[in-house]
């Protein structure tokens, strides 16, 4: 069953604040996602307790920031009868440890969430299967967490443990107040490469109203995103497999790419061929968690062609390449720019 969820916080009884915050916090992640509870009984929406107000907001801005990513997962299980929430064994069926997992699930292929369900915990004993898994919550967001069993920290004051699966190229929003607004925002991608440094992804997107009725008329945007770490720099190839007509989209503005080896010269990228100047003041490389974080306005038209390659190489020299500039002392801008990083690895 695609479209499922529970009656947050509970439908019968009177909850307590801790249940309510960490039913919030898991319920965010299902697909149907409400409090709900019978006639007569206490209040039980956030605003009853400031904690599970935070949690719950905190929860919320995740969910809708991946938005974009959950439509799509949806659009694949209307196509093909696909699971959104599975269990963990649906993605590892060779892996044993799975099996009776039943505390931690899948969201679609590329996410793992272990939630909170023992009261008074402030920590999750997680199993993340054979592969690449990078934190995507509080604790050590970005960086790669080994397999196995392991203990991460979760307060109420923290998103639950979250982790995503190398090979993805997830499509996200900046969240706003309503769905709406949110889809106006520009588009970003969470790149999270496997160990050879690659990573697939697929983005759906229709007007967000209208019912389908038949896949093969129905008007929706597919594109498909393709990653490669080279030797010398990145290669991100968007691939517009299905068009619309009428449906207009928002450029995408920001990439966010985890384990990226080595800091990148933001005067080097192309895309299809023709320079593109990278806003340097808002685009950041920390060679300590090896985040690569791309952020300019209007970076990528999605519709511009059917297929777009941004290309960059990293840097490659004990100082950047920074041509002159008139009226500019050279030193000084070398200066400005190697600001943009935590640490060098030249």
């Amino acid at each position: 069953m695609e479209y499922v969820g529970s009656d947050v916080c509970g439908f019968i009884g009177t909850t307590t604040e801790e249940l309510c915050l960490r039913w919030q916090q898991m319920g965010a992640f299902h697909s149907f996602f409400r409090n709900h509870n019978t006639i007569g009984a206490p209040a039980q929406d956030p605003a009853v307790w400031p904690s599970v107000a935070a949690a719950t907001k905190q929860a919320n801005l995740f969910r809708y920031q991946y938005l974009p990513y959950l439509f799509s997962l949806h659009f694949v299980a209307s196509q093909s009868g696909a699971s959104v929430i599975r269990p963990v064994f649906f993605e590892f069926p060779t892996d044993a440890e799975t099996f009776n997992l039943g505390y931690e699930f899948m969201w679609g292929p590329r996410m793992l969430v272990s939630p909170v369900i023992y009261q008074g915990t402030t920590s999750v004993n997680v199993y993340l299967p054979t592969d690449t898994w990078y934190s995507l919550f509080d604790y050590k967001y970005g960086s790669i967490i080994s397999p196995g069993y392991t203990t991460v920290p979760a307060p109420t004051t923290s998103r639950i443990p979250v982790f995503v699966r190398g090979m993805s190229v997830i499509p996200r929003q900046t969240p706003s107040t309503t769905t709406t607004a949110t889809r106006q925002n520009p588009f970003e991608l969470l790149i999270a490469p496997c160990s050879m440094g690659k990573g697939l992804g697929t983005l759906y997107w229709d007007d967000g109203e209208t019912i389908v009725n038949d896949f093969n008329s129905h008007d929706y945007h597919q594109f498909d995103f393709i990653y490669n770490t080279t030797s010398t720099g990145g290669l991100l190839t968007i691939n517009h497999s299905k068009k619309s007509s009428k449906i207009s989209l928002p450029t995408l503005d920001i990439i966010e790419i985890f384990n990226y080896p080595k800091a990148p010269n933001f005067r080097s990228f192309t895309i299809n061929g023709k320079t593109v100047n990278i806003n340097v003041q808002q685009s950041t490389y920390s060679g300590i968690t090896k985040t690569l974080y791309i952020s300019t306005q209007g970076l990528i038209d999605l519709t511009s062609s059917d297929s777009i390659v941004l290309q960059w190489s990293n840097v490659g020299s004990s100082v950047f390449e920074v041509p002159s500039v008139s009226g500019v002392d050279n030193g000084k801008m070398k200066a400005l720019n190697t600001n943009r990083y935590e640490e060098l690895y030249f």
